[in-house]
C-alpha cells in the first residue's frame, strides 16, 4: 500500500458531494427560469441541495481538512449569490453544527435510538487528568463540545 493510501481523508467524497451539488444547479436555473417563486425555490435547494451536502455529515465532518470545508463554503457562497438560497442562509459549518447537535439530541433523548448503545451512560472521570477528547468521531466530539 501508498502511504497516500493510508491517510484518512474525505477529499474524494467532498469531491462527490461537489460534482453532485453543481450539476443539481442546472435543475434550480431550469426552475427559476419557468418561473418557481424565491421563497420556493429556496426550499427546493434546501431540501435537495444542502441536504446532499449534509448527509451522513456527523460520520465525516470530524475527518474534514479546512481546504476541504472552504470548498464547501464556497460551494455555498455561489449558490447564495446565484439567489438559490436567501443571502442570510448559515454557512456550511453552521449548518453542518445544527445538523449535529439534532442528531445527538435524538439520541439522548430518544432510549431506543440504535446510536444510544455507543454512548456512555455514565462518564468516568479520573480527577488527576481530563478526558480524552477525539474530535474525529461524531458522540466523543458531542459529548464533550462545551467542556471548557
Amino acid at each position: 500500500m501508498l502511504d497516500t493510501e493510508l491517510r484518512l481523508s474525505v477529499s474524494h467524497h467532498v469531491n462527490n458531494i461537489l460534482s453532485s451539488c453543481s450539476s443539481s444547479t442546472f435543475a434550480l436555473r431550469t426552475l427559476r427560469s419557468r418561473g418557481m417563486p424565491c421563497q420556493a425555490l429556496h426550499e427546493v435547494t434546501w431540501a435537495t441541495t444542502l441536504a446532499r451536502m449534509l448527509y451522513a455529515s456527523p460520520a465525516w465532518w470530524g475527518l474534514l481538512n479546512e481546504s476541504d470545508l472552504n470548498r464547501l463554503e464556497s460551494f455555498l457562497r455561489r449558490v447564495r449569490r446565484g439567489g438559490f438560497l436567501p443571502a442570510e442562509a448559515p454557512t456550511f459549518k453552521t449548518t453542518a453544527a445544527q445538523a449535529d447537535s439534532m442528531l445527538f439530541g435524538a439520541i439522548i433523548s430518544n432510549q431506543h435510538h440504535v446510536l444510544r448503545s455507543l454512548r456512555k451512560e455514565h462518564a468516568t472521570i479520573t480527577y488527576n487528568r481530563l478526558p480524552d477528547i477525539d474530535s474525529h468521531n461524531f458522540l466523543p466530539r458531542l459529548m464533550y463540545q462545551d467542556i471548557y
